[in-house]
């Protein structure tokens, strides 16, 4: 009689390729990570290692691991490998940044509306702001002295401030914030 060959396996040959086919599969997916390149209206790119929302349009690169680079185009059209951890810190950074720019903004916006509320609420004059004119002939009058006008212009170029600042925040959002 033959003796069949053994093989250390259960299930023979059949376990045997399907184990090696799931090595196979394990190593190709750790040794490479996928990096989404977005691209928006005005032609910025920026990569993510998130993938895409529903309905957002993303390109998927994929580069090794074992290297830890991947390779984004420049400017001139020429790829460059950069390290995946230059490239996840450079994004970072550049949230970073954004947050900080909008919270300069939010601050800005905050402060306008808190001096055209005090400018609001300070027109009528305070206790010591106004003299009562009486005249003989009848007709009494009211005049406002000059602390009331130094007042409120102290309030209108608060506003003022308050605006110029909004609008620096603004254009530094504008210009310096990545997207």
């Amino acid at each position: 009689m033959r003796n069949p060959t053994r093989y250390p396996f259960p299930g023979g040959v059949a376990a045997l390729v399907a184990l090696s086919f799931c090595v196979a599969m394990l190593t190709s997916n750790a040794s490479a990570q996928t990096m989404y390149k977005y691209v928006d209206k005005d032609g910025k790119v920026t990569y993510s290692d998130k993938p895409p929302k529903p309905g957002e349009k993303a390109e998927a690169v994929v580069a090794s691991k074992e290297a830890n680079t991947v390779k984004l185009d420049t400017k001139a059209n020429t790829g460059k490998d950069q390290k995946f951890s230059d490239v996840k810190a450079r994004g970072d950074a550049r949230i970073v940044e954004r947050d900080r720019l909008q919270k300069n903004v939010d601050d800005a916006e905050k402060e306008l509306e808190r001096a055209k509320k005090a400018l609001e609420n300070g027109r009528d004059p305070q206790p010591g702001e106004q003299i009562i004119i009486v005249r003989k002939q009848g007709g009494n009058s009211v005049q406002r002295t000059e602390a009331y006008y130094a007042r409120i212009d102290r309030l209108e170029k608060a506003v003022k401030q308050a605006e110029e600042m909004l609008s620096r925040a603004q254009q530094g959002y504008r210009r310096g914030a990545p997207d």
